[in-house]
């Protein structure tokens, strides 16, 4: 059995030579939310923002220290968050722009930690409901921490996820349409990291559990995508070589057993909808590049494509005719492949 030190080890490197070589030649962070009916890609970077949403850019200016890392789509316009780094401190920041024009939302202040992380929006019927985020002095101890918004002002701090024996990262969100909304993460628990989820019914979070039976090995990077009857969520899963990409589908308060859905190493998943179609986007060690998998409702693969890494940064993706798909880069290039057969 390899020791967890090692795994993590290589989780750290790929990570570590991902990033390096993204920072050293993009500029730019590109962020595709899963769910958008007009085209909503977020360009972001220290200081500015680009938003596209129904066919036009508009740029933001922000502070020098602000960047956005996430975005959600509402019925009359956007809602985005991230993070102000300073002094050695991080803070919560959001913004909207929409039919009150764009604007700073005062954000959840610090409960006196020194770190406010991963910040995830909820929306329910079209508005902003909410916002997720890790919270603590270091990495290492983190909470998991949520607010309501009424339209207003937020209301009282959840806590979520109380600190673990070790770190938690990865935090994601989704609402369903029956109003539940579900949060999940990776969290150390004293011998590798397992995928925790939290549900919201009715304005009280559960408490969190396992989302997959616990095992030996590590289980990191969620993601969560609302569908009909229930949600998707999928993670990276190390296999004993290399990481796998696994799903998992909630209904009816629980979820069932994962299955895979890529191998040859795949990390940082992401779903994206598309003209009615659920995607699941996806890095590749080797070859290093990008995957891109067509999931049905019940988490099974139907079409997939492939792309050779031309540039780090994580793409967007847009469909272009029945039979191909492309990647749009963070330097706005634009790399074109077709489906494959499962």
């Amino acid at each position: 059995m390899l020791s967890r030190r090692f795994l993590l080890s290589l989780t750290c490197l790929f990570f570590t030579l991902t990033s390096s070589a993204a920072r050293s030649s993009v500029e730019w962070d590109l962020v595709q939310p899963a769910e958008s009916r007009h085209g909503l890609i977020l360009e972001s970077r220290p200081g500015q923002a680009r938003v596209e949403l129904r066919g036009e850019r508009r740029s933001y200016p922000l502070r020098p220290t602000e960047r956005l890392t996430a975005i959600v789509e509402l019925d009359d316009g956007w809602a985005a968050a991230g993070k102000r780094t300073e002094g050695g401190q991080s803070r919560l920041i959001v913004f909207t722009d929409d039919s009150q024009g764009f604007r700073r939302l005062e954000a959840p202040a610090a409960d006196g930690a020194e770190l406010q992380l991963a910040p995830q929006l909820l929306v329910r019927g079209g508005r902003l409901s909410g916002i997720a985020w890790l919270e603590g002095d270091s990495p290492r101890e983190l909470t998991v921490r949520a607010r309501d918004w009424s339209g207003v002002d937020w209301g009282p701090t959840a806590v979520v996820g109380p600190r673990q024996r070790g770190s938690q990262t990865g935090l994601a969100a989704a609402t369903l349409a029956s109003g539940e909304e579900i949060l999940v993460w990776s969290a150390f628990d004293g011998n590798d990291d397992e995928i925790l989820f939290s549900v919201n019914r009715g304005g009280s979070w559960s408490a969190p559990s396992r989302l997959a039976a616990g095992n030996r090995v590590p289980d990191v990077a969620p993601a969560i995508v609302a569908v009909r009857g229930g949600a998707l969520a999928a993670w990276s899963r190390f296999d004993g070589l290399e990481y796998e990409l696994v799903i998992a589908r909630y209904r009816r308060g629980s979820w069932r057993k994962p299955r895979v859905v890529a191998g040859g190493g795949a990390l940082f998943a992401g779903f994206v909808r598309l003209d009615g179609k659920l995607h699941l986007v996806y890095r590749t060690a080797a070859p290093r590049g990008w995957g891109v998998v067509e999931i049905g409702i019940n988490g099974i693969a139907q079409r997939r494509a492939s792309f050779l890494e031309t540039n780090p940064g994580r793409p967007a993706i847009e469909l272009d005719g029945p039979m191909a798909i492309q990647l749009r880069l963070p330097d706005r290039s634009v790399d074109r492949g077709y489906w494959d057969l499962p």
